[in-house]
């Protein structure tokens, strides 16, 4: 919060840290010559107030983005991978998106396929994967998704970013995965 003796783009900063208090209790009783102890942990919160805090005022994004810009910032790469072994007009496949790279990737949303008009697609579920300290890796997103036209892959899946670093927009894009067409009968 800013106060109104700080100049501007300074701020005060608290932060809330949850705890356990442990704390041992000698309860006395009239039971000849027994002593019970107990422990009891209670959680509790404990506000810090943090030196002053000093932030850049945040400069904007150049203009014109891409289409496709996803409102990330940042660097990033993306990978995809499926079980299927064909693709056929009436069957369902699922594809494994995977994206890593630094920026906040808990906010991504599933990035879109190339040729998406010739797919018929499923929500799709999201999984992100963290380090053993809990920074975020990756997230994976699983997409069902079915084949409304004869295509000869499972397309590239993409979207635009702001490399911060370089100062421009990036696209990053997964390689089509070949997969043979399979012809179905036609459902009456």
């Amino acid at each position: 919060q800013n106060t109104a003796g700080n100049k501007e783009g300074e701020y005060d900063v608290y932060v809330s840290v949850p705890c356990l208090f442990q704390m041992k209790e000698t309860i006395a009783e009239s039971t000849g010559n027994y002593t019970f102890h107990s422990t009891t942990i209670r959680p509790f919160s404990v506000t810090l107030k943090l030196p002053k805090l000093a932030l850049n005022t945040p400069r904007p994004l150049p203009p014109n983005p891409p289409a496709d810009f996803s409102d990330m910032v940042g660097s990033f790469s993306i990978s995809t991978s499926t079980e299927a072994k064909d693709l056929a007009m009436n069957e369902m496949i699922d594809v494994q998106i995977t994206v890593k790279g630094t920026g906040s990737l808990e906010q991504l949303t599933c990035p879109q396929p190339k040729d998406a008009e010739h797919w018929k697609l499923m929500a799709p579920a999201r999984r992100i994967i963290s380090s053993p300290t809990g920074v975020t890796e990756a997230v994976v997103f699983t997409q069902l998704m079915r084949p409304i036209a004869e295509v000869s892959s499972v397309p590239s899946f993409s979207f635009s970013y702001f490399n911060d670093e370089e100062q421009e927009y990036k696209t990053a894009a997964s390689a089509p995965i070949a997969l043979p067409w399979q012809q179905t009968d036609a459902i009456g």
